[in-house]
């Protein structure tokens, strides 16, 4: 296990030094001085170790914004310069910049732009690609954004492409009423010099996490470990390499077995999110909620998203052992509504998915129960047990069958046991 995790740890430095990056993206610090600085808390995943860092926020006039992607650039007046893209505006990290290049040396930037003035200072919130996702835009940008409106504090224009999903545009709604600001939709095909001031906050996500090259060995062993001691797979008939999509760091590994070659989507953290951020999040959120003393268990459905699939088949037989249980479907509920819901929760269970987000609006030292359909999400995966202790809630995960064509998974009697027991022994402290 030793020569493994060495040449894990070489073959992620290789693939960090081949694919080094030229393009003309600077760092936010190359260009100027914070006007605001605030230390932010994490958490690693591995050590359980709490480490700060101070985030800064720059402010910047007459930037070029390209509102179809978020990306801002400096480029002086003269309009033949190239211009030079502020990291920071892309929300991406090294890697996703490499694939995405022809959109940092975008020769278009100049055309059809025209110059913009706003009342107040501006902070560009375009989201844009996977971060519609909702784990995504709810672990990573909303939090980003609260957290910059607390620090900044006064009043400020944000601006944001039309095209957004219906949780974006209802979560701004509810920015809207707590902080002073005026939410500015724009075409996503304008480029716009903006004459206006803009707020640039560095990320508040550690984006390079998943490159470390001992996290990606230590994924590995951990994979070794489990698929032995769950699926008692034995060590001599098993390969673990990672399936890497062009240069992205591995969230997917490739198992071979003396049967054949299974994949395991095991979404491994390659973005370590804020203790401080989420914490910030979670003070917005609960403005809205109003606690009850009655606490509710509930099931997240993915009826409404079977397309994709990932249903439990037999959830009617957890349902039956627990009667106090309600099926919830986040998909159909408004997000105040949702916000609502789980404030007022104790226990979430559900199948790997969006819907465990939001844990981040339960009650302190609720219980997680997270349910993996086989070689699709092993323990290893940090994704909702790291959410889970920076939250400060019990997180649990249980293995159900691999998942059949339609998408569809089954819990046995005994897991079904198991989970009945552990929400009685939740339940009776």
């Amino acid at each position: 296990m030793i020569i493994d995790f060495i040449w894990s740890y070489l073959q992620a430095k290789i693939i960090m030094k081949r694919y080094q990056i030229n393009l003309r993206v600077s760092n936010v610090r190359d260009f100027g001085f914070a006007c605001f600085k605030r230390e932010l808390k994490y958490l690693c995943p591995h050590s359980r170790k709490k480490y700060s860092e101070d985030i800064s926020i720059f402010k910047f006039s007459n930037l070029i914004l390209n509102n179809s992607t978020g990306r801002i650039f400096i480029s002086p007046k003269v309009n033949f310069y190239r211009p030079i893209c502020l990291k920071e505006s892309s929300f991406d990290d090294h890697q996703d910049v490499n694939i995405r290049k022809n959109i940092y040396q975008n020769k278009n930037i100049y055309k059809n732009l025209i110059e913009k003035e706003f009342i107040n200072p501006v902070i560009v919130f375009n989201i844009s690609g996977k971060k519609r996702n909702y784990y995504h835009f709810m672990v990573e940008d909303a939090p980003h954004l609260i957290w910059q409106l607390e620090t900044i504090k006064g009043p400020v224009d944000i601006i944001v492409s039309k095209d957004q999903p219906k949780f974006i545009i209802e979560f701004l709604e509810l920015v809207s009423r707590n902080f002073k600001l005026k939410i500015i939709y724009l075409d996503p095909s304008l480029n716009l010099r903006v004459l206006t001031p803009i707020y640039i906050c560095e990320d508040t996500i550690k984006r390079s996490f998943g490159d470390n090259p001992e996290n990606i060995a230590t994924n590995r062993k951990k994979l070794f470990d489990e698929l032995k001691t769950i699926f008692g797979f034995k060590e001599k008939k098993l390969r673990i390499a990672p399936i890497r999509v062009k240069d992205i760091s591995p969230r997917s590994w490739k198992i071979v077995t003396e049967d054949g070659t299974d994949k395991i989507k095991n979404n491994t953290i390659g973005k370590l999110p804020s203790c401080s951020a989420i914490l910030s999040l979670k003070k917005f959120a609960d403005s809205f909620s109003k606690n009850t003393n009655t606490l509710k268990i509930i099931l997240i459905s993915r009826e409404e998203d079977s397309s994709r699939g990932r249903n439990i088949r037999n959830d009617h037989k957890l349902i039956k052992a627990i009667p106090k249980l309600i099926k919830a479907s986040f998909g159909r509920m408004s997000l105040i509504d949702q916000i609502k819901t789980c404030s007022n929760t104790n226990i979430l269970i559900g199948l790997h998915g969006a819907g465990l987000t939001n844990m981040i609006f339960l009650r302190k030292k609720s219980l997680i129960i997270e349910i993996a359909p086989e070689l699709q999400s092993l323990p290893s995966s940090d994704l909702f047990s790291n959410l889970a202790k920076i939250c400060g809630h019990d997180h649990y995960i249980f293995s159900s069958t691999k998942l059949n064509s339609k998408g569809e998974t089954f819990l046995d009697q005994n897991t079904i046991q198991e989970i009945k027991d552990l929400i009685n022994n939740k339940n009776s402290f």
